[in-house]
């Protein structure tokens, strides 16, 4: 590992780091700290996502612009593919139960954007306002988003279903520069 900057976990608990100045995702069998399977990047690898047929989804940055690359069937080969839809800055990625994508881009204006299969344009936003969202969770029932907001010191709780932000917690409840979110439990399928 170089800057392990986010991990996700698949069905059958092998772990998947996403490296960001390594430009480089690693997996690893659950309980083993051995590398399964790693794939260079182009560009810089900001977070990464499983759905439940095991497909990693990769959240990457270049001088080209932020863009979502997929693996279908796992990183076994590295035969990635790039998806149609374009960010600004890509940040935390996650999947709903429906296998959507929730990205975080940080380009200006920030935004928390929801894209449907094919993955080829934005569906729909999350929230308002944002100025440089960068990590994300949803919990298991898929009702909640949480959305960590570094510049604006802020930790956002959404109404999935609406978009609209519900609770959040910032500067005044001793917050400064959020990182990164989690949800308890984590929505595994």
């Amino acid at each position: 590992m170089e800057e392990p900057v986010n991990v996700s976990v698949d069905r059958d608990g092998n772990v998947y780091e996403a490296d960001f100045d390594g430009k480089f995702v690693n997996e690893y069998q659950q309980a083993s700290n051995k590398v399964m399977n790693s794939c260079a990047e182009s560009g810089y690898v900001s977070s990464v996502a499983v759905d439940a047929a095991g497909d990693v989804f990769l959240a990457v940055d270049s001088s080209g612009g932020g863009r979502i690359d997929e693996f279908a069937g796992g990183l076994n080969g590295c035969h990635g593919k790039r998806l149609g839809v374009r960010l600004g800055y890509a940040g935390g990625i996650v999947l709903d139960k429906h296998g959507n994508l929730i990205v975080c881009d940080s380009s200006d204006p920030g935004a928390v954007d929801v894209i449907k299969p094919p993955y080829d344009k934005v569906a729909r936003r999350l929230g308002s306002h944002w100025s440089s969202p960068s990590r994300l969770a949803i919990d298991k029932t898929n009702s909640l988003v949480f959305v960590a907001d570094k510049d604006s010191d802020l930790l956002a709780v959404i109404n999935y279903g609406t978009g609209k932000i519900v609770s959040s917690l910032g500067s005044m409840s001793g917050l400064s520069k959020p990182a990164g979110v989690v949800d308890e439990p984590n929505a595994v399928y």
